[in-house]
């Protein structure tokens, strides 16, 4: 592949000379480029809902929706209250100004479920009545524990709207599914997304401050909640990151290259950048979500590692020779072809997630790689142009190896070409060592510990589980097959079996606190008919007495009856409760209730949704995604590099690129970092990144090697010109990841650390194990 090399520095040469013989030219077709791609800013839109984890024609999207429109939305804000006591009369006086305040105040609010909706059902001569338990409140003594004794004795809202103690009693919202039409803007989402939901929660803290400024124990959580407060939180930590990182990249250029142009330049094109980016996003409708607002900080420092390989290549050429013509024509030749294929071989790495089956993911997938061709661009053909245009002070500078800086360098390359055996050994104890961390990797997504301890929605969240028994919901569909399907007794005393059965379901530290389903009212309705024997609580076991009730239910407008079948009475619905916890183990748990369903329900057509259910399928697609995605990115890589570097040396390429995602990899089992949404993404990004050093070198290597025919002399050349742009760039990328050590929430900072560790083991590896195995095989082939 020597000529394809041959071929694309002299391109490069040309190009340069070009730009720099018409810099007003360049500049005016950059500015053009910058201002159509920024068009779109106005467009780019901030979206956290993880139904948008989906595609539109997704069957577990698809089969979600269906659901939504029989029932509404199975995502609630539940409030937890602790006063003295539940059942007293000025507490529930408070509950019931509580109830109607927050109806009356909270934006995108379907309904309000509380103790004030507990109802009594009994026979009343040959007329069944269903009335308000509590539409008086009790006045004295015995009538209250008589309340006591029926709410807690009523499965129905034991464990949902009290505590199996009584000690607690909850208040459960329900958002709207859809925007006021007035709400909706023209081409724009009707849908009730994260940020309402943080409008919710602000009004519901602010009406709960007296109740908690009385000594009332407050909590509010739910997963509309965790969301609203994690997706401001992530805006928060990217508001400070991003600038934190821009400072630090200024500082570290400042330091390192001690010219203005020196940070002017990089800044200019990252600049540009992340802007034309972002307007792109706007223009295909690519939203800011959870994922995407990695962007700014990954193509700054892209954008900063194109741009320094540039300019330290250039102040070299110039300190030697003052003619900037010269010196930038030099300083392509030299680090032109790396970058570009260092450009596509981050794309590629980047587009390998654009397989995904996570909408989120395929977003960073698409947008990443049109950031990176953005750099890219910017690098070529606006920085030339602004190097002849703005003044740059000539300092003379000694040949190539002269100064303390390179002496180390070369040392360093030197040593360990000389003791290559013992370079290679010790990579591959280091390697073994971390390796041993891989039996102790898990895969684990639970948003909630991205909280630090004591951050408010984690107490909240984990409080509402212990007390009432979950604060998250699975929700499985049962349909008949047919209208009035119901009717059949058998089908409900299976129904009524299952929710015994499922209710003792355990697995590690999830348990399902609670299972509702329309046997509670046909129990309910049944002993009110039996003159409320305690012994006929009981689902009838014939298909008339059953059909007989629900119809008595459907002719009293029973509010509860319609959260729980269709309309038609086709379809029938259960509600698992179950706690906050890790994602990956509700995998297991709804394969577990599928398998239940099946065997128990095999004559009946059953679903498992939700958004629980949403969630655990978006991390099942992220593994399998991620299955494609790396193999993938590796594969297009490796090509990439054998088609610059010949095949040889584009092999060997790989070798230092691999060895630090194996030992980052390795550290997180040591360090008992879980696989999660945040760390997935680690391999990829570090690995389009730290591509480019390794490419850089062994161009610099490969381009030496034609001139002197010597591989010892080819290290030394290559650490002393390239070598030095790989330390600047390194250090700038390290440092702009650092950056993420400032993070409140504990997933971007195991993000940033795991990502300059990789980039810092690869440069190591660049400047020691390379050498040595170019050592190796030079002592092979003699």
């Amino acid at each position: 592949m020597r000529w394809f090399a041959e071929a694309v520095e002299g391109s490069f040469q040309k190009f340069a000379g070009a730009i720099y013989g018409h810099p007003f030219l360049a500049l005016l077709a950059a500015t053009a480029v910058f201002c159509g791609s920024a068009a779109g800013l106005g467009q780019l839109r901030l979206d956290t809902s993880m139904l948008n984890l989906f595609h539109e024609d997704d069957p577990t999207r698809v089969a979600f929706e269906e659901f939504q429109e029989l029932f509404g939305s199975d995502d609630v804000i539940i409030v937890l209250l602790e006063p003295p006591d539940v059942f007293d009369a000025e507490f529930l006086a408070q509950l019931r100004g509580l109830h109607s305040t927050l109806d009356a105040k909270v934006p995108y609010l379907d309904g309000i479920t509380s103790l004030l909706d507990a109802r009594k059902v009994y026979r009343d001569g040959r007329r069944l009545v269903v009335e308000d338990l509590l539409e008086e409140i009790p006045d004295s003594p015995e009538a209250m524990a008589q309340l006591r004794e029926i709410v807690l004795a009523d499965p129905l809202y034991r464990n949902t709207l009290v505590s199996a103690d009584g000690r607690f009693t909850a208040l459960v919202l329900v958002p709207d599914l859809e925007l006021p039409a007035s709400m909706v803007e023209e081409g724009g989402s009707s849908k009730v997304v994260e940020i309402h939901h943080a409008e919710m929660l602000a009004v519901i803290d602010d009406v709960l401050v007296p109740l908690s400024d009385g000594g009332v124990g407050v909590w509010v959580s739910g997963n509309p909640v965790v969301s609203a407060v994690l997706g401001e939180a992530i805006l928060a930590d990217m508001g400070k990151l991003v600038p934190m990182t821009f400072v630090a990249v200024i500082l570290l250029l400042s330091a390192l290259f001690r010219r203005v142009t020196g940070v002017v330049f990089p800044l200019a094109v990252v600049g540009a950048t992340v802007v034309s980016t972002m307007g792109v996003m706007g223009t295909l409708g690519i939203a800011l979500t959870n994922v995407t607002t990695l962007l700014p900080t990954l193509l700054m420092v892209v954008g900063i590692a194109d741009s320094v390989h540039v300019l330290t290549l250039f102040y070299q050429c110039h300190g030697r020779d003052p003619d900037k013509r010269a010196a930038i024509v030099e300083a392509f030749a030299h680090s032109g072809p790396p970058v570009l294929l260092t450009s596509f071989t981050t794309a590629a790495a980047f587009a390998s997630f654009a397989v995904a089956d996570v909408a989120w993911v395929t977003d960073l997938g698409v947008a990443a790689p049109i950031g990176v061709l953005f750099a890219l661009f910017y690098t070529v053909v606006a920085l030339p142009a602004l190097i002849a245009l703005v003044p740059v002070r000539h300092r003379k500078v000694g040949p190539a190896g002269a100064s303390r800086g390179d002496r180390a360098l070369a040392w360093l390359g030197e040593r360990s070409a000389r003791r290559a055996g013992l370079v290679v050994a010790v990579w591959v104890l280091l390697l073994a060592v971390a390796g041993m961390g891989f039996r102790d990797l898990r895969l684990s997504q639970m948003g909630l510990k991205w909280f630090p301890e004591g951050h408010r929605v984690r107490t909240a969240t984990e409080t509402i589980d212990e007390a009432v028994g979950g604060s998250l919901t699975l929700e499985i569909l049962i349909d008949s097959g047919r209208e009035q399907g119901l009717y059949d007794a058998d089908l409900m005393l299976r129904l009524d079996r299952a929710m015994t059965d499922l209710e003792g379901y355990e697995l590690e530290t999830i348990a399902v606190g609670k299972c509702t389903s329309v046997t509670y009212l046909l129990k309910e309705i049944h002993r009110a008919l039996s003159g409320n024997d305690p012994a006929e609580y009981r689902v009838p076991d014939e298909d008339p007495a059953v059909a007989e009730e629900l119809l008595l239910l459907e002719m009293n407008d029973d509010v509860d009856l319609g959260r729980l079948v269709s309309p038609d009475l086709r379809i029938a619905r259960i509600t698992l409760s179950v706690p906050f916890q890790d994602g990956v183990l509700y995998i297991r748990v709804i394969e577990d209730v599928e398998a239940y369903m099946a065997e128990h329900f095999s004559g009946e057509e059953v679903s498992v949704t939700g958004m629980t259910t949403l969630f655990s399928h978006t991390i099942h697609n992220i593994l399998n995604s991620m299955a494609r995605s790396y193999p993938l990115a590796l594969g297009v890589i490796t090509v990439l590099m054998m088609l610059l570097l010949g095949l040889r040396l584009g092999l060997l390429s790989m070798v230092p690129n691999v060895v630090p995602l194996l030992m980052v990899t390795g550290l997180m089992g040591w360090c008992n970092v879980p696989f999660d949404f945040s760390t997935m993404l680690v391999g990829g990004i570090a690995l389009g990144l730290v591509v480019d050093d390794t490419m850089h070198f062994l161009h610099g290597f490969g381009r030496a090697h034609r001139q002197t025919g010597r591989v010892d002399e080819a290290v030394r050349r290559t650490l002393t010109t390239t070598g030095k742009a790989m330390l600047v760039t390194s250090m700038t990328l390290v440092g702009g990841f650092l950056v993420y050590s400032q993070a409140t929430l504990r997933n971007l900072y195991a993000f940033g650390l795991l990502a300059a560790v990789a980039i810092a083991l690869a440069l190591l590896a660049d400047f020691t194990l390379v050498p040595a195995i170019l050592a190796l095989i030079r002592r092979r082939l003699r």
